[in-house]
């Protein structure tokens, strides 16, 4: 029989957003990531300077091997395993992103939509939404 097992994750303030990939869930809280390994369900907090709930419902993304996050200043491009951010996009007013068909999409609140390499970071798209 299979063993499963139980853990308490504690909260200040609730989570924010949730995103999975690469063997793990993230979890963003205020200044907090959080990974929880599928195997063996090992539970880490990762201080994250600068990266505050924006109040979005698509603040993390995980694609192409990557960790992907939004602040109201643009994207920044994190490394699956750490969680560290290893490069950042200018977006302004960022509120979403979203991991498909070899790019990386960000929407922003003042209506825009971006789409960027997911390799160098430079914007292939803009498309403004009416």
């Amino acid at each position: 029989a299979a063993r499963r097992e139980h853990q308490v994750l504690t909260t200040t303030r609730g989570l924010e957003d949730v995103a999975t990939g690469g063997g793990a869930a993230w979890f963003l809280e205020r200044g907090r990531l959080t990974r929880i390994d599928e195997r063996p369900g090992a539970v880490r907090a990762i201080r994250a300077r600068g990266l505050l709930p924006i109040g979005a419902s698509h603040e993390l993304a995980v694609g192409d091997g990557l960790l992907w996050t939004v602040t109201s200043d643009g994207l920044q491009r994190r490394s699956l395993e750490t969680g560290r951010v290893d490069r950042t996009a200018a977006v302004q007013t960022a509120d979403a992103v979203a991991v498909a068909g070899g790019a990386v999409w960000v929407a922003t609140s003042s209506d825009e939509l971006y789409r960027l390499d997911p390799r160098t970071l430079r914007v292939t798209l803009r498309v403004s939404l009416v």
